[in-house]
C-alpha cells in the first residue's frame, strides 16, 4: 500500500529531521480553519426526549402547525404539523456532548496514492493549497515503529517514565451527512474514550482518501499532554518519506 502526504517544504521531515503530531482536536480546528475540515470530526452527541406543548389559550380549539427550535435537534426549525391545543409532543433532541477536558490522540495523516489524474485532481482539492512538496510511504509496520521510538525519545528527554501509549490506525470513514449519529446515554462515556471516534468524517470529506496512524499518550507525570509533539526520526525513520512527484503518464 503506498500513502502520499502533501507538506510545506520547510516542515518536510527531510527539512526537520522529524515530525510534528499535532493532537485530533487541534488538527481539527486548523483544517476548519482552512475551510478543508469537519467541524463535526470525533464528536460525541447523545439522544434524549423532549416534550414540546402549546397551550389551550388563544387556540380557538383549532390543530395548528407548529415551528420549533429545541437546542442540539438537528433541524433547526422542526414543524410539528396538525398539534391540537394541550396536546403533548415528543421530540429527539441530539445534543453535543462537551469534551475539551478530554485529551485526544495525536495524529499522523496521509492519503491514498491517486492512480489517475481525476483522482489527484480531486485530493489537491480536498487538501490544503499551502503543501509544495509530497511525499510517498510504503511501509506503514515500520514507520509505526520509527514514530513509536520518537515518541518515547520524547517522553525520556521530558523525564517521563511512566506511561501509557494507545495506537490505533486505518482508514478514515466517510460515513454520515452532516453530523455524527447521536448514542444511547449509556455509550457515550465508553464511546468518549475511543481513539476510534476520530476516524470519522461526513460524505464530503471523502475525496480526502485519508488513512490515519493515532497514539492516545497518558501519565501521571504530566496532565495535560501539550497539543503539538515535535519528536526526532532516525535516518531510518526519514527514509520512509521517500519523494513522490505527479507521474508523468496522468
Amino acid at each position: 500500500m503506498h500513502l502520499i502526504r502533501g507538506w510545506e517544504s520547510r516542515f518536510s521531515p527531510g527539512t526537520t529531521g522529524g515530525l510534528r503530531l499535532s493532537q485530533a482536536r487541534r488538527f481539527r480546528a486548523i483544517e476548519e480553519e482552512e475551510g478543508i475540515g469537519d467541524e463535526h470530526e470525533g464528536a460525541i452527541r447523545v439522544a434524549r426526549q423532549a416534550s414540546v406543548s402549546i397551550g389551550q389559550e388563544g387556540s380557538f380549539g383549532l390543530p395548528v402547525n407548529l415551528h420549533v427550535a429545541l437546542p442540539g435537534v438537528d433541524e433547526s426549525d422542526m414543524m410539528l404539523e396538525g398539534v391540537m391545543p394541550g396536546e403533548t409532543r415528543e421530540l429527539t433532541q441530539r445534543l453535543a456532548v462537551n469534551d475539551s477536558q478530554l485529551a485526544s490522540p495525536y495524529l499522523l495523516c496521509f492519503s491514498r496514492e491517486p492512480e489517475t489524474a481525476e483522482a489527484w485532481e480531486s485530493l489537491c482539492t480536498a487538501l490544503p493549497q499551502r503543501y509544495d512538496t509530497w511525499t510517498v510511504t510504503d511501509d506503514l509496520d515500520a514507520l509505526r515503529f520509527e514514530v513509536e521510538c520518537g515518541i518515547k525519545r520524547w517522553l525520556m528527554q521530558h523525564s517521563i517514565t511512566e506511561h501509557e501509549i494507545h495506537r490505533a490506525q486505518g482508514w478514515v470513514t466517510y460515513s454520515y451527512e452532516s453530523v455524527p449519529p447521536a448514542l444511547e446515554p449509556g455509550e457515550v462515556l465508553e464511546q468518549a474514550m475511543q481513539i476510534q471516534r476520530w476516524f470519522r468524517k461526513g460524505r464530503k470529506y471523502q475525496y480526502q482518501q485519508e488513512y490515519r496512524l493515532a497514539w492516545s499518550i497518558r501519565s501521571p507525570q504530566m496532565e495535560p499532554f501539550p497539543e503539538v509533539m515535535d519528536i526526532e526520526l532516525t535516518k531510518t525513520g526519514l527514509s520512509l518519506f521517500k519523494p513522490w512527484v505527479q507521474p508523468i503518464e496522468f
